[in-house]
């Protein structure tokens, strides 16, 4: 997203031990084979930082998906309200 962000990370939410909820930065998504990862709000999610504008509800742009050994996969983000 380097038309929309200075930074973008990927990140994993978790409730701990004491029912505290908090995030915490990954380097990469392991797939297994014949399987799927959901990127989802409160899960595994894709956090854009330094926006360059504000973005508002129905801003749609595209994200660049890099997978180790192929070709990068380009997916659409929308903004959506919580």
């Amino acid at each position: 997203a380097p038309n929309v962000a200075n930074n973008v990370e990927l990140h994993n939410s978790f409730v701990d031990e004491k029912g505290v909820s908090k995030m915490t930065k990954i380097d990469k998504i392991v797939v297994p084979a014949n399987s799927t990862v959901e990127m989802v709000p409160g899960g595994m999610h894709i956090m854009l930082f330094n926006l360059k504008s504000d973005l508002k509800v129905g801003d749609k742009f595209e994200l660049n998906i890099l997978l180790e050994g192929k070709d990068p996969v380009k997916a659409q983000g929308e903004v959506r309200a919580k």
